[in-house]
């Protein structure tokens, strides 16, 4: 498997940010807002996960590099994909 370039990660990570922005922004056009609100939230998590992930910045690197900071990592991924489901569901 191969990496992509700078590039393709800006332009993944830029396209996750503009469909969270989205999401959030044309929430009330939909017809369950709140499920909406958290998927735009969540598409902006992962676009600053993959920021984290995907560049070497040293104010990040705590994040990668021990246990408490990937369980941190994951832990908001799936926290805010519990949150989507359980409100899609409820509501």
């Amino acid at each position: 498997m191969t990496e992509g370039t700078p590039m393709q990660k800006i332009f993944i990570q830029v396209l996750l940010l503009l469909v969270g922005a989205a999401l959030v922004l044309s929430r009330n056009y939909w017809g369950k807002p709140l499920p909406v609100l958290l998927s735009g939230i969540f598409f902006m998590n992962l676009c600053w996960i993959t920021l984290v992930l995907g560049h070497d910045l040293k104010i990040w690197a705590w994040l990668r590099n021990n246990i408490a900071g990937n369980l941190a990592l994951i832990g908001i991924i799936v926290v805010n994909l519990i949150a989507v489901v359980v409100t899609a569901f409820i509501s």
